[in-house]
Order: structure tokens, then sequence, then C-alpha cells
């Protein structure tokens, strides 16, 4: 019987089984969405994940392995476009009968990437936990890394910061601050499109659940 496969947010770490819901759980769309997300779910199960060197651009280490699982874009239409996820992943360093799963690291953010987590199994810390399970690093759908990443302002004009942060700020530092927010997000309807609404937390628990299956868990 295959362990479920572990799950962690930023600062907590959840142990979940993320599974399908039925159909009949869900109306309208909700249930062409919980459909296509048990198709893509057993697309994914047929095809696994081929892990191989990383790409260069990356730089990684040898220890790490990836590979590419497909989700669709709008899993209500699960035959439509498809985006092309990174998965990272170091086995686990244990006896292979003592092994108990695969452990995924949500980055969460949202905008975040944990390509490179699977290292985190170099650690004295996690010792323990990378002897017993598979550590996996996964590009969210949006993120450099997926095939479709989201660009929401133009990297020329993108302020890497730091910057200020005043203990007190000024009303005026207020509204600077929210007309900042509101014009990036006008970027990312701008650039993304009719397909903005498809970067969502409840899509990027279904691609976890469609990354769950191509792993075999």
């Amino acid at each position: 019987m295959r362990t479920a496969a572990l799950y962690t947010s930023i600062g907590s770490l959840v142990l979940s089984a993320l599974a399908a819901a039925p159909a009949g759980a869900w109306e309208g769309r909700g249930s062409a969405e919980a459909r296509g997300t048990a198709i893509a779910a057993a697309r994914a199960t047929a095809a696994g994940i081929d892990f191989v060197s990383c790409p260069e651009k990356e730089m990684l280490p040898d220890s790490l392995k990836c590979g590419t699982v497909k989700v669709p874009l709008d899993y209500a239409k699960p035959d439509g476009k498809q985006l092309e996820l990174t998965v990272s992943r170091t086995p686990a360093t244990g006896p292979a009968a003592e092994r108990q799963g695969a452990f995924v690291y949500n980055p969460g953010g949202p905008g975040a990437s944990s390509i490179t987590f699977p290292m985190a199994g170099e650690l004295p810390e996690w010792k323990e936990i990378a002897e017993a399970y598979d550590l996996v690093g996964y590009a969210p759908r949006g993120v450099n890394g997926s095939s479709a990443p989201l660009s929401c302002q133009d990297p020329v004009a993108y302020t890497k910061g730091p910057t200020d942060a005043p203990t007190h700020p000024t009303q005026e530092y207020k509204e600077r601050r929210v007309a900042r927010a509101q014009a990036y997000a006008e970027g990312c309807a701008t650039h993304a499109g009719e397909t903005l609404r498809h970067y969502t937390s409840l899509n990027n628990a279904r691609d976890l659940d469609v990354l769950r299956a191509a792993l075999g868990e």
C-alpha cells in the first residue's frame, strides 16, 4: 500500500493525501474541473516523470534530478492547452524497504518556486526525513520554470529592492504603495489576458494532485 505524499507550505508541515473530488460533489463548472483533475491525474500516473539532469540555468547540484509534469491550463478542459511544470527530486537516502513516500514542498508566495528545496536533505536537521522520503520541489504554474511564466511588470522598471518601509508611513506613502500595487495587478491582466483567471491557488492544489499521481503516490 502506497503511503500518501507529504505536502508542506511555508511555516507549517501538512500531511495530506490530495485526491480529486467525485464529480457528484460539484455543480456546473466545478464538476467539469473535478472530472478534469481526475483525467489529468490518470494521465500523469501513466506518464510518470522522467528524471534527468536539471537544466543548466537552474545551477543545481548533480545530486538533484529534474523532470516535467503536464497539467491543463483549464481543468474544465483537460484536452486543451497544457502547461509543463519543472519538478526536482532527490531520492530517499535510506533503505528502499523503509521509504515512506514523497515529500513535496509547496513554496507558497504566491510567485515562489521550490526547485531548490531538495537540497535541504543535505542539512543535518533534515537527515531523518531525507532517509525516509524523496524530497521534491517544483515550479508552480505562472512561475519561472513552468512553460508559461507570468510577467506583470516591465523588468527594466521593476525595483529589485530593498524598498523603504517606514515604521510610521504617511498617507502619501500609503497611497503611493496602493497605486503601485494597482499598476502591478493591471500589468498582470494586460500581459496574461484571459488566461490570468487560471493562475489560482485552487488550480495550484489541483496541480499538486496531478504531481502526486505522476510521482506514483
